[in-house]
């Protein structure tokens, strides 16, 4: 919505891990090389911990595009609260390998197998776990009885723990020590510093284009990037947010005016507020949607800002015209804003998706074909499609696609469809 005005070619703030914004920082850098290395040389268990939004998917998108996708097989895991049996068995499906029996160790015996015959063929099978904080205690024990399986000098399986501190402070259990000794390959990924967060910043805009880098003053900067605590996620959703409100008011440039009104707005919206109560929004998005040429009347409360009916009735279908850009450009990054975690386990997503079947954005669209990419995540693409992170709309896609017999395992080049979100088939 901005972009013109701006003369950006692309948006520069998205708050989805975008490898081609990666910025190698020593930080980032140094967890990247650590996946590298790890996988190459065979080391068996690697680990990369950090705060929730400092790029840690980022790193691993980026790895994943670097490795060589003809001698590695990835296997990713997206959600971790499984049991060790249901692991095996999704380790199993991802070589088309039918399990034998359901017993465990039997299913370990014909995995072996499969990893043997995969190393036969020159082949490194890499498993990645993400969330790894939230596999339970027992599944971690059957993984290190997984990384036993190895020849005379290599490990037949490599598995990524990618997660939060929490992780960490798991691993500290004792009966974890015997796992946490094997972890031959560790890196933790730290917020940004000051210096970091105004290069990370200045990085974004001239990749998306930016002619004229001073499109954010120093003193913007410095603020955002303040109130963000080197949170590459929190810097993204504050710049993004401080372009619609310059963008609203008309002013070719961000200052630190604006920088405190959208820091400001973030902290009153991060508050409790009673139920049935609407706030007032910033004077700048009124203003940004104006500039669009729409009329709003009446108090709007900005976090509910797709439920607006606005009046009189001739300016609706403008507005509705305008919202998907306002949504996805303010909206929905700001809701992802800690304490919430964006990338929530698929377990936990019913528990924190909109209630009302009527929220969803693609309830009344045509199906939507999209081909996985590279890091690409079931319940990520479900988001991008539908506008809400939900359990039962991950469920209703693979009810469309008989491929998907396991919501963890999508594969590169594959075609999904996703329906038109009926109403009934998510009651």
């Amino acid at each position: 919505m901005y972009l013109d005005f701006f003369q950006l070619q692309r948006a520069p703030f998205h708050v989805t891990p975008e490898p081609a914004f990666f910025y190698s920082f020593p930080g980032h850098r140094e967890a990247l090389s650590a996946l590298i290395y790890g996988v190459v040389l065979r080391k068996g268990f690697i680990a990369i911990t950090g705060e929730v939004g400092v790029g840690k998917t980022t790193i691993l998108r980026s790895f994943l595009e670097q490795i060589d996708r003809e001698q590695t097989r990835i296997i990713y895991l997206l959600n971790a609260d499984v049991s060790f049996n249901d692991l095996l068995q999704t380790l199993l499906q991802e070589f088309d390998a039918v399990p034998e029996a359901e017993n465990a160790f039997l299913r370990l015996n014909q995995l072996h197998h499969v990893l043997i015959e995969q190393f036969r063929r020159g082949r490194n099978v890499v498993l990645i776990v993400d969330e790894a904080q939230n596999m339970p205690v027992e599944t971690l024990e059957g993984l290190r009885v997984l990384s036993n399986l190895e020849t005379a000098t290599d490990k037949l399986l490599q598995i990524i723990f990618c997660g939060q501190p929490e992780f960490d402070d798991k691993l500290e259990r004792s009966e974890l020590r015997q796992l946490k000794q094997r972890i031959a390959v560790r890196a933790t990924v730290m917020p940004l510093t000051e210096a970091e967060g105004i290069r990370y910043i200045q990085h974004r805009l001239a990749l998306a284009g930016a002619a004229d880098r001073a499109i954010f003053t120093p003193g913007a900067i410095r603020r955002i990037v303040k109130e963000a605590r080197g949170i590459p996620r929190l810097i993204n959703i504050l710049c993004d947010n401080a372009l619609v409100t310059a963008f609203g008011y008309q002013e070719r440039q961000v200052k630190g005016r604006v920088a405190r009104e959208i820091i400001a707005d973030r902290k009153v919206r991060s508050r409790p507020r009673a139920a049935g109560r609407w706030r007032v929004p910033a004077i700048g998005v009124a203003a940004a949607a104006m500039a669009a040429g729409v009329f709003l009347s009446g108090a709007i409360d900005f976090g509910l800002l797709r439920d607006v009916q606005p009046s009189p009735a001739e300016a609706q279908r403008p507005l509705l015209q305008l919202l998907p850009s306002i949504a996805d450009s303010v909206v929905a990054p700001t809701q992802v804003a800690p304490p919430v975690v964006a990338d929530t386990p698929t377990g936990e997503v019913a528990q924190t998706a909109a209630a009302e079947p009527a929220a969803v954005k693609g309830s009344e669209q045509e199906p939507v074909t999209r081909v996985v990419k590279p890091g690409d995540r079931l319940l990520d693409l479900v988001e991008a499609v539908y506008g809400v992170r939900d359990e039962r709309l991950v469920q209703l896609v693979q009810r469309h696609n008989s491929q998907l017999k396991n919501s963890n395992l999508i594969r590169v080049g594959d075609r999904l469809v996703f329906p038109a979100a009926d109403h009934e088939e998510l009651k």
